[in-house]
Parts: structure tokens; sequence; C-alpha cells
């Protein structure tokens, strides 16, 4: 087994990006702490901070190229990553959140379109209202002896 103990994170991500998977499991081990407890303080779920841990040392590897010493520590590299990685997954549930209920209650329309219904949209509509209940109406106008001929498919 590997002692790395004594190298630092830059040797082991170079080493890491060589191909040598015995340096990505040191550096992954020193540093996947700190990334989950950040990740879970960001998004607050632990699935979400273990899938965020994942796609940083994911990234680590395919753009760890970009990492330049001189500029910091790895580190501060991958809790970058993670920033990133927690943003575009904050992104992509901004989608689901829920409505609030105001929204919910006072406007559907506004709801599900974002903006106010406008009035000929408001008299549209109150027009196609009007039309169906006329049509459930006008089912009830035939006779109750009726009934059991049109349930079994027989029309006048």
């Amino acid at each position: 087994m590997h002692n790395f103990e004594d190298g630092s994170d830059a040797v082991l991500l170079r080493r890491a990006l060589a191909g040598d998977e015995p340096a990505f499991l040191a550096l992954y081990e020193r540093l996947k702490t700190g990334v989950f407890r950040y990740a879970f303080y960001m998004t607050g779920f632990r699935t979400a901070a273990e899938e965020v841990t994942q796609e940083v040392f994911l990234t680590l590897l395919k753009e760890g190229g970009n990492y330049h010493e001189d500029r910091g520590e790895v580190g501060a590299f991958v809790f970058g990553i993670a920033r990133n990685v927690v943003r575009r997954l904050e992104r992509r549930e901004r989608a689901f959140e829920p409505l609030s209920e105001d929204d919910r209650l006072d406007n559907p329309a506004a709801s599900v379109t974002g903006e106010r219904e406008s009035l000929a949209a408001q008299v549209a509509r109150n027009q196609v209202t009007e039309r169906v209940q006329a049509a459930i109406a006008s089912l009830h106008s035939e006779e109750p002896q009726d009934w059991p001929q049109i349930a079994a498919g027989e029309c006048r």
C-alpha cells in the first residue's frame, strides 16, 4: 500500500491525473469530509450532499489539469468546484419549487402563466364555462325513463 501522508495535495492531484489510482484515493480521503459537509450545509439534504461530493471528484478528475499550484491550494480549487456544482444543483431544482399559497388560491391562471389574466382571456374563459354548463344541463333534460335506454346505447 502506498503512503501518501507526506505528499502535498498538489503532488497527489498530479499523480491522480496521470492515472495513479492510490494517489486519487488518498486525495479523496483527505478532502471528501470537508466537501460533503459544505455540500450538506448548502443543500440541507444528505442525498444532495452525496451527489455533489461525487460530482466534485469526477469533475476534479476531468478538469484537474486546470489547477495551477501558484494560484492556491488544491483544497481551494476543489471547494470552488463544489460551489459550482451546488449552484448548478440549485438552478436545476429551482424549477420544482412549490407555488406560494397566495398564487395558488387568488389567481390560478396567474400561477400557471406568471401573469395576470387579461380581460379578453377572462371573457373567453367565462364563455367556454357557460357553454360547458349549458351542455351539462341539457344532459339532464332527458326524461328519467329514457336513461336506461341511453345507457344501453339506444338513442332516439
